[in-house]
């Protein structure tokens, strides 16, 4: 898993336990619901501004979320090496 999937699915993870729409991210962050998917697709990459901003409108600090997108990304990696073993 790379950075930014873990960064992308730890965003999804605190917008669905916030109860907050991905359009209503988009209208947060002032762009385009189209523009937000090409995020979530992996097509463009995170800034930091619109990382911090889905921190704030799910409730969490923007190092909260970053250490859950690390943590997704560890138990990935340790369940891929279990598999291989």
């Amino acid at each position: 898993m790379t950075n930014t999937t873990a960064v992308t699915r730890a965003i999804e993870a605190e917008l669905a336990a916030a109860h907050v729409t991905k359009n209503q991210l988009a209208d947060s962050l002032g762009i385009a619901r189209s523009n937000l998917l090409r995020r979530f697709n992996g097509e463009v990459p995170w800034t930091v501004d619109e990382v911090e901003a889905a921190a704030t409108v799910t409730g969490i600090s923007f190092w909260d979320l970053m250490d859950r997108a690390k943590q997704r990304a560890t138990q990935t990696q340790k369940t891929l090496k279990e598999q291989t073993k």
